[in-house]
């Protein structure tokens, strides 16, 4: 896989250049092996990086089953959409981004004229979790962090545009070099500064920002964001759990009186043959008849053969013969075979 040749990932992390080869022969096998048991799902630019940074964080436990494990279900909960057929799902989660620039910082909004542009300068950092973008191994941990934590990968878009804002003097100062230049249009300039301004974000930079994050998130959660709202609704954004571990008792107790409530429905329900017999109103008297007979069977049963055995004897022969010499007895015995009872 020629992304996985080239990557210099494993530069950044630290890694000593002797064992470059064979942790890419490992991620290559991380990929591909998930590519091959799902075959639903497409590979894209950058997930490589993604992998590189879990393989080398999980380095160290030399369980390739746990390592192969986690890719996949983060492939599965968070990147998903960008592995599909076709950038659609992709491309819709990007403009987010130019949203939240207009609601925390207006005047920056008006200053890149993004109301007029397609938000693709910031395709690299979204779907590879800004992995491409950010060379600081210790800052992609600590936004890898901030994703788990959340339960979403939501938690990228705002660090992404706290750090266009808390940067903006960098490469505002750039856009205005190259206009005296007049070689490039407005929007390739804007591009171009916002496609290469996180290279050099520190680890200060990248904490400042996921502070400024949660500050914008509480203020401006993605429910609120009409782009969120246009998203499909089985986006990793409105879908990826949030369950958190002082949930799980109440979620085990609300799943238990659920399947209960299901299995009592079902035992409650009345068997085919039961409704059937009932919409018959021929039925009815036949049915109020039997029902009396079995009540008056009973507390006879109880208070004469208790008290006067003989009387008892006597009145069950006598609701024998009335059931041989009326028509009820062939009824009776037609509805007690629909219901299967001996």
């Amino acid at each position: 896989m020629l992304d996985v040749q080239r990557t210099q990932f494993l530069v950044r992390s630290g890694l000593q250049t002797k064992d470059n080869e064979k942790y890419r022969e490992e991620l290559n096998d991380l990929i591909v092996r998930l590519l091959r048991e799902h075959p639903t799902l497409s590979y894209y630019q950058g997930l490589h990086d993604i992998a590189a940074l879990i393989l080398i964080v999980l380095k160290d436990r030399d369980e390739p089953e746990v390592t192969y494990k986690f890719f996949e279900m983060f492939s599965f909960c968070h990147l998903r959409d960008f592995m599909m057929p076709d950038l659609t799902m992709s491309t819709q989660m990007l403009n987010m981004v130019p949203e939240c620039i207009s609601l925390v910082d207006r005047q920056l909004y008006d200053e890149l004229s993004l109301e007029s542009m397609k938000p693709f300068f910031c395709l690299s950092p979204i779907i590879t979790l800004l992995t491409h973008d950010i060379k600081n191994f210790s800052s992609l941990c600590l936004i890898f962090d901030q994703v788990l934590a959340c339960g979403s990968i939501g938690i990228v878009v705002y660090i992404y545009v706290a750090l266009m804002i808390n940067q903006q003097d960098k490469y505002l100062e750039k856009i205005r070099l190259m206009e005296q230049e007049d070689m490039f249009s407005r929007e390739d300039l804007v591009h171009n500064a916002l496609s290469k301004f996180l290279m050099d974000v520190s680890l200060d930079d990248v904490e400042l920002a996921i502070a400024d994050s949660y500050k914008i998130l509480e203020k401006w959660p993605l429910e609120k964001l009409k782009s969120f709202k246009r998203l499909r609704k089985w986006s990793v954004m409105k879908t990826t759990s949030k369950v958190y571990v002082g949930d799980i008792r109440k979620l085990v107790q609300f799943r238990a009186e659920t399947d209960f409530d299901k299995l009592m429905k079902k035992q409650m329900m009345p068997s085919p043959m039961i409704v059937k017999l009932l919409m018959n109103e021929k039925n009815h008297r036949l049915i109020k008849i039997s029902l009396s007979v079995g009540i008056i069977s009973i507390v006879l049963s109880i208070l004469l053969n208790k008290h006067h055995p003989q009387r008892y004897t006597a009145l069950c022969q006598t609701v024998s013969s009335w059931l041989v010499n009326t028509n009820h007895a062939g009824k009776l015995h037609s509805f007690l075979d629909g219901l299967g009872l001996p």
